[in-house]
């Protein structure tokens, strides 16, 4: 009987912690405004996280999009500066998941931040 209540008790001491370590993974990311600046190249997501702006600031002819990348499942989203020389301003839809994004210049250089 002892060694029952002794296992019983482990097991439920590991699934609180798994049941912890699952709510601390779905918690909302916090609600701030993130910019990346890359060579001239800019992108920007608000507060909100719902909008993201890409700026194709230098014109090069090198498009420029930002990546956002579900972590560590599923493909990754990108957003293009569709006017090459402008700004471009995109509905975002972002999971819970998704932890960071990129700004990148087609066949150049990225350059990343969190969420």
């Amino acid at each position: 009987m002892f060694t029952f209540r002794r296992a019983a008790g482990r097991t439920v001491v590991l699934c609180g912690a798994m049941v912890a370590a699952i709510a601390l993974q779905t918690l909302p990311a916090s609600a701030h405004a993130t910019t990346i600046v890359l060579g001239a190249n800019r992108g920007s997501v608000n507060a909100s996280h719902n909008q993201v702006t890409v700026c194709d600031n230098e014109n090069d002819g090198a498009s420029v999009y930002a990546q956002f990348q579900v972590s560590p499942w599923g493909l990754p989203t990108r957003y293009y500066d569709s006017y090459g020389g402008g700004c471009s301003t995109h509905a975002l839809t972002v999971s819970r998941f998704t932890v960071r994004w990129s700004l990148c210049e087609v066949n150049g250089a990225c350059a990343s931040a969190l969420l």
